[in-house]
Protein backbone atom coordinates (compact mmCIF):
# COMPACT_ATOMS: atom_id res chain seq x y z
CA UNK A 1 0.00 0.00 0.00
CA UNK A 2 1.36 3.46 -1.02
CA UNK A 3 0.35 6.48 0.42
CA UNK A 4 1.68 10.19 -1.47
CA UNK A 5 2.28 13.41 -0.32
CA UNK A 6 2.39 16.93 -1.80
CA UNK A 7 5.50 18.37 -1.40
CA UNK A 8 3.37 21.65 -1.12
CA UNK A 9 2.58 20.49 2.49
CA UNK A 10 6.21 21.43 3.40
CA UNK A 11 5.63 25.07 2.21
CA UNK A 12 2.73 25.12 4.35
CA UNK A 13 4.66 23.96 7.51
CA UNK A 14 7.27 26.04 6.75
CA UNK A 15 5.38 29.37 6.76
CA UNK A 16 3.23 28.36 10.02
CA UNK A 17 7.00 27.19 11.50
CA UNK A 18 7.94 31.08 10.58
CA UNK A 19 5.23 31.99 13.04
CA UNK A 20 6.76 30.47 15.76
CA UNK A 21 4.25 27.51 16.14
CA UNK A 22 4.38 24.35 17.27
CA UNK A 23 3.34 21.35 14.81
CA UNK A 24 2.27 18.19 15.35
CA UNK A 25 0.83 15.51 12.98
CA UNK A 26 -1.99 13.20 14.35
CA UNK A 27 -2.40 10.27 12.83
CA UNK A 28 -4.50 7.02 13.51
CA UNK A 29 -2.11 5.16 11.39
CA UNK A 30 -0.32 2.17 13.06
CA UNK A 31 2.06 2.38 10.28
CA UNK A 32 4.08 5.40 11.19
CA UNK A 33 7.13 4.52 8.94
CA UNK A 34 5.46 7.16 6.47
CA UNK A 35 5.42 9.81 9.35
CA UNK A 36 8.46 8.97 10.57
CA UNK A 37 10.53 10.22 6.88
CA UNK A 38 8.04 13.33 6.72
CA UNK A 39 8.65 14.58 9.93
CA UNK A 40 12.21 15.93 9.59
CA UNK A 41 11.47 17.29 6.39
CA UNK A 42 8.62 19.51 8.17
CA UNK A 43 9.77 19.96 11.07
CA UNK A 44 7.44 18.91 13.36
CA UNK A 45 5.92 16.33 16.02
CA UNK A 46 4.47 13.43 15.72
CA UNK A 47 1.53 10.50 17.32
CA UNK A 48 1.01 7.73 15.48
CA UNK A 49 -1.42 4.60 16.16
CA UNK A 50 -3.89 7.20 17.84
CA UNK A 51 -7.64 6.25 18.44
CA UNK A 52 -8.95 9.64 19.70
CA UNK A 53 -7.72 12.31 18.06
CA UNK A 54 -9.88 14.87 19.98
CA UNK A 55 -8.02 13.54 23.22
CA UNK A 56 -4.38 13.51 22.01
CA UNK A 57 -4.71 17.19 20.83
CA UNK A 58 -5.60 18.43 23.74
CA UNK A 59 -2.96 16.24 26.11
CA UNK A 60 -0.52 17.71 23.40
CA UNK A 61 -1.64 21.08 23.33
CA UNK A 62 -1.16 20.42 27.45
CA UNK A 63 1.90 19.28 27.48
CA UNK A 64 3.38 22.05 25.71
CA UNK A 65 1.35 25.00 27.42
CA UNK A 66 -1.39 25.61 25.25
CA UNK A 67 -5.25 25.24 25.84
CA UNK A 68 -6.61 23.74 22.87
CA UNK A 69 -8.75 26.46 21.49
CA UNK A 70 -5.54 28.57 20.99
CA UNK A 71 -4.87 25.64 18.18
CA UNK A 72 -5.15 25.36 14.45
CA UNK A 73 -6.37 21.96 13.01
CA UNK A 74 -5.32 21.14 9.47
CA UNK A 75 -5.61 18.57 7.68
CA UNK A 76 -7.50 16.21 4.78
CA UNK A 77 -9.35 13.64 7.35
CA UNK A 78 -10.87 16.49 9.58
CA UNK A 79 -14.27 14.81 9.09
CA UNK A 80 -12.96 12.18 11.92
CA UNK A 81 -12.82 14.82 14.53
CA UNK A 82 -15.45 15.08 16.91
CA UNK A 83 -17.74 17.70 16.32
CA UNK A 84 -17.03 19.58 19.82
CA UNK A 85 -13.91 20.06 17.51
CA UNK A 86 -15.01 21.87 14.72
CA UNK A 87 -15.25 24.84 16.91
CA UNK A 88 -12.01 25.62 16.95
CA UNK A 89 -11.43 26.08 13.54
CA UNK A 90 -9.73 29.56 13.44
CA UNK A 91 -9.92 32.31 11.16
CA UNK A 92 -7.36 33.05 8.39
CA UNK A 93 -7.65 29.14 7.37
CA UNK A 94 -5.51 28.42 4.74
CA UNK A 95 -7.43 25.09 3.11
CA UNK A 96 -6.48 25.95 -0.27
CA UNK A 97 -7.30 22.36 -2.27
CA UNK A 98 -8.26 20.78 0.83
CA UNK A 99 -10.64 17.72 1.27
CA UNK A 100 -13.58 18.74 3.13
CA UNK A 101 -15.71 16.50 1.90
CA UNK A 102 -18.82 15.50 4.22
CA UNK A 103 -17.19 17.86 7.32
CA UNK A 104 -19.06 19.02 10.09
CA UNK A 105 -18.13 22.88 9.57
CA UNK A 106 -21.15 24.42 11.68
CA UNK A 107 -20.01 27.27 13.70
CA UNK A 108 -16.68 27.32 12.45
CA UNK A 109 -15.24 30.83 12.03
CA UNK A 110 -13.64 30.55 8.36
CA UNK A 111 -13.69 34.31 8.29
CA UNK A 112 -10.93 35.36 5.62
CA UNK A 113 -10.14 31.98 4.71
CA UNK A 114 -8.50 30.45 1.25
CA UNK A 115 -10.80 27.53 0.62
CA UNK A 116 -9.93 27.71 -3.44
CA UNK A 117 -10.18 25.05 -5.20
CA UNK A 118 -11.18 23.05 -1.72
CA UNK A 119 -13.67 20.10 -2.29
CA UNK A 120 -17.04 20.83 0.48
CA UNK A 121 -19.11 18.59 -0.94
CA UNK A 122 -22.03 17.73 1.43
CA UNK A 123 -20.52 19.81 4.37
CA UNK A 124 -22.01 21.05 6.96
CA UNK A 125 -21.51 24.91 7.01
CA UNK A 126 -24.74 25.47 9.42
CA UNK A 127 -23.79 28.77 11.12
CA UNK A 128 -20.27 29.50 9.92
CA UNK A 129 -18.50 32.21 9.33
CA UNK A 130 -17.39 32.66 5.75
CA UNK A 131 -17.22 36.64 5.50
CA UNK A 132 -14.17 37.69 3.18
CA UNK A 133 -13.58 33.75 2.76
CA UNK A 134 -12.52 33.04 -0.96
CA UNK A 135 -14.06 30.18 -2.09
CA UNK A 136 -13.15 30.45 -5.88
CA UNK A 137 -13.63 26.80 -7.50
CA UNK A 138 -14.53 25.16 -4.63
CA UNK A 139 -17.04 22.02 -5.34
CA UNK A 140 -20.10 23.03 -2.81
CA UNK A 141 -22.24 20.44 -4.08
CA UNK A 142 -24.67 19.48 -1.78
CA UNK A 143 -23.16 21.50 1.05
CA UNK A 144 -26.25 22.63 3.96
CA UNK A 145 -26.32 26.12 4.40
CA UNK A 146 -28.32 27.31 7.56
CA UNK A 147 -27.56 30.79 8.90
CA UNK A 148 -24.05 30.60 7.66
CA UNK A 149 -22.31 34.25 7.00
CA UNK A 150 -21.22 34.18 3.48
CA UNK A 151 -18.79 35.67 2.07
CA UNK A 152 -20.00 38.61 0.52
CA UNK A 153 -21.79 39.15 4.27
CA UNK A 154 -25.10 38.04 3.41
CA UNK A 155 -26.84 35.77 5.26
CA UNK A 156 -27.74 32.39 3.53
CA UNK A 157 -30.68 32.58 4.89
CA UNK A 158 -32.04 35.42 3.16
CA UNK A 159 -30.51 33.88 -0.53
CA UNK A 160 -32.56 30.71 -0.21
CA UNK A 161 -30.76 28.81 2.29
CA UNK A 162 -27.12 29.20 0.19
CA UNK A 163 -24.81 31.13 -0.40
CA UNK A 164 -23.50 29.64 -3.78
CA UNK A 165 -24.65 32.69 -5.33
CA UNK A 166 -22.94 34.89 -2.69
CA UNK A 167 -18.86 34.12 -3.03
CA UNK A 168 -18.00 37.41 -4.20
CA UNK A 169 -16.46 39.15 -1.81
CA UNK A 170 -17.74 42.85 -1.91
Amino acid sequence: IFKSFSTLDGIAFNEINDLGSINCIVSASRSAKIIEQRVPIINCEALSSVSDKVQACKEFAESKGFNIRECYFVGNDMNDLESDINCLIRPYTYCAGADLSNADLSYADLFEANLRDANLRDANLWYADLRYADLLGADLTGAQWFDTICPDLTNSDDNGYTCVNNLRIV
